[in-house]
């Protein structure tokens, strides 16, 4: 990308930034270690969190208390979370390798999946919950059933670690970034490579499509988060205002917001209309590790070193 891009987008991000700093208004206590990883579930009550405590707890969002507790199956920092679409399950991924899927219902384990011969880094799930995508530092991403756990497929795309993973909203398409400082975009069935996106200048930590399907966001260890047209595979933006890694990046409901999870304490919120700041984010104290909207675009939730959820109203981060 050409130097002047990165120049302009620099100035425009400080210079875009109005109103308010938004400030958290509940905050989700009780893990004991870093919270890895956040999701909330189809209808907005809930939080399901992974934690470098090697546990995983799912919130009510109304009262801020934890309703399940989940700390036998991990032996390892739990690094993603997902919910299943129909609210009734959650998956878990962790350093020691396993995929957990929990029944809420039962409050009890359907299976525990040990086929990754590394950490797995990353979690995603199909929009019809038939399918679980998983990244791992062997090098593989492996296709789950949902329901059963069984190995359905493994992609083997990448020439060094699997570090994030999200599914497209078409269903049948995934993007995974990896330590080879590449995303690709595969087929889920076919595992025939669709797109292969080129720029970043090392390992990507985390990965978000837009809901039109027509844009893509990443971010990872070279501190910059860079948007991909999917329909061209051209990079549009790169974004530098972090000063650590990009740990996390989540886009809103509706497409308009993108917000931005830094090792540098910060969480941006921009508008993707321009990619200018929507509104500043309360610094946290400590790195920021993972970013999460609701399905109604009312919350955004954030996690990382403080040990604890912080939910902030977005309907104050309105223009």
């Amino acid at each position: 990308m050409p130097k002047l891009r990165w120049a302009w987008m620099f100035g425009l991000i400080l210079a875009g930034c109005s109103g308010q700093t938004l400030k958290p208004v509940k905050l989700l206590k009780g893990h004991g270690d870093s919270v890895r990883a956040i999701a909330f579930s189809p209808d907005g009550h809930r939080i399901v969190s992974g934690s470098g405590d090697f546990s995983v707890r799912v919130w009510d969002v109304a009262t801020g208390e934890a309703v399940d507790v989940f700390e036998a199956e991990h032996d390892g920092e739990v690094n993603a979370v997902v919910f299943y679409p129909d609210g009734r399950r959650v998956a878990s991924a962790s350093d020691d390798g396993s995929i957990v899927i929990w029944d809420l219902e039962r409050r009890d384990v359907v299976k525990a999946v040990f086929e990754h011969k590394d950490e797995v880094k990353g979690l995603a799930i199909t929009p019809d919950g038939r399918r679980l995508i998983s990244a791992s530092d062997d090098g593989e991403a492996l296709i789950l059933d949902a329901q059963t756990g069984a190995v359905v497929a493994r992609f083997k795309g990448h020439e060094r670690s699997v570090r994030s993973v999200t599914a497209a909203p078409d269903g049948h398409t995934v993007f995974t970034g990896a330590k080879d400082n590449l995303i690709l975009g595969w087929d889920i069935e076919t595992l025939e490579i669709r797109h292969r996106l080129e720029g970043h200048e090392d390992a990507i930590y985390s990965l978000a499509v837009a809901p039109n399907g027509q844009w893509l966001a990443s971010g990872g260890e070279d501190k910059t988060v860079r948007i991909w047209d999917l329909r061209t595979g051209e990079m549009r933006f790169t974004l530098l205002k972090h000063s650590e890694d990009v740990n996390g990046v989540a886009i809103s409901p509706d497409g308009a917001l993108l917000a931005t999870a830094g090792g540098d304490d910060q969480v941006l919120l921009l508008e993707t209309g321009n990619f200018h700041l929507s509104r500043p984010v309360k610094r946290s104290r400590r790195g920021v590790y993972a970013v999460a909207f609701s399905p109604d675009g009312q919350w955004l939730a954030a996690a990382g070193r403080e040990e604890l959820i912080k939910l902030y109203p977005l309907a104050e981060a309105a223009p």
